[in-house]
């Protein structure tokens, strides 16, 4: 795990566990690294400061900046109160690696029995189990909500939904 990715943790936006493709420069891990929650561009610096090379990947830097936009919306938008996750591969030549992607129009129309999906309101967030998908799609969905929950500060309870 690089710098950067560590400070961007800290922003209390991305946990490093979904493997959004940042900088694989391949710098150590830095037990030192603040926990503490800080703005992109206050972790940008701090790593800045701290290492020669600091390029995070624009991919993951973007979905940085999205997901505290979400953590620290303020008032509650429309979009800040409905999030859907669908449970999916991470690409397609490791299809075993699975992490939530972000659904832009979160609907009960796009739930399909293959699959697994964490739908996150205001006072609950469930985790949505198809009848047709495999075993490691629940074990996963259910590793994420946790994430989930830890990493954008839920304050609910974890609701498990099997389909049929």
């Amino acid at each position: 795990m690089n710098g950067f990715s560590q400070a961007s943790s800290a922003t209390g936006a991305i946990p490093l566990q979904w493997d959004l493709g940042y900088d694989n420069i391949g710098v150590e891990d830095d037990q030192n690294t603040p926990k503490e929650q800080l703005s992109f561009d206050d972790a940008f610096e701090y790593v800045k400061a701290a290492r020669c090379i600091a390029d995070p990947n624009i991919g993951f830097a973007c979905q940085l900046l999205q997901c505290q936009k979400r953590v620290h919306a303020f008032p509650l938008s429309p979009s800040s109160l409905l999030r859907m996750y669908r449970v999916t591969p991470h690409s397609p030549y490791d299809p075993l690696h699975l992490i939530p992607k972000m659904l832009n129009d979160p609907s009960p129309t796009v739930l399909d029995s293959r699959g697994a999906f964490i739908i996150h309101l205001p006072a609950s967030i469930y985790v949505w189990i198809g009848k047709k998908s495999e075993a490691i799609m629940e074990r996963d969905a259910r590793g994420v909500v946790c994430q989930i929950s830890h990493y954008e500060k839920v304050q609910a309870p974890i609701i498990t939904v099997m389909e049929g």
